[in-house]
C-alpha cells in the first residue's frame, strides 16, 4: 500500500520540484538582468565621461595649434623688413627697374670721357 501511494504521488512531486527549480532560476535570471542593467548604466556614464574628457583635450590641442600659428606669424612678420618686401625672383622686364638690378645693366656704358694724355 505504501508503495502504491508513493507511485501515485511521484509524478506530482517531480512536477512540483521541477516547477520550484524553474521558478528559482527565473527569479535569479531576473535579478541578474537588473544587476546587468545597473552595470551597463554605470559603464555608459563612464564612457560619457571619457568622451567628454577626450573632447576637452581636442579643444585644448586646437587652441594650442592656433596659438602656435599666431606666434609663427608674429615671428615671420618680425623677421621681414618693414619697408619693401624682397622677392626671390627678378622682375619680368629688368629694363623697367634699372636701379634695382645694376648688374644686369652693366653692359650699358655711360658717355665716354676722353682719356688723360701723358705728356
Amino acid at each position: 500500500m505504501l508503495l502504491m501511494m508513493l507511485l501515485a504521488w511521484l509524478p506530482w512531486l517531480l512536477l512540483g520540484g521541477g516547477a520550484l527549480f524553474v521558478g528559482f532560476r527565473a527569479v535569479r535570471a531576473f535579478e541578474r538582468r537588473g544587476a546587468a542593467s545597473t552595470e551597463l548604466n554605470a559603464l555608459r556614464e563612464r564612457l560619457q565621461l571619457l568622451e567628454d574628457a577626450v573632447a576637452e583635450q581636442g579643444e585644448a590641442v586646437g587652441r594650442l595649434a592656433d596659438g602656435q600659428e599666431f606666434t609663427q606669424r608674429l615671428l615671420l612678420d618680425r623677421a621681414q623688413p618693414r619697408g619693401r618686401v624682397e622677392t626671390s625672383f627678378p622682375p619680368a622686364n629688368p629694363a623697367e627697374h634699372p636701379a634695382e638690378h645694376p648688374a644686369e645693366h652693366a653692359t650699358e656704358r655711360p658717355a665716354e670721357t676722353p682719356a688723360p694724355t701723358r705728356g
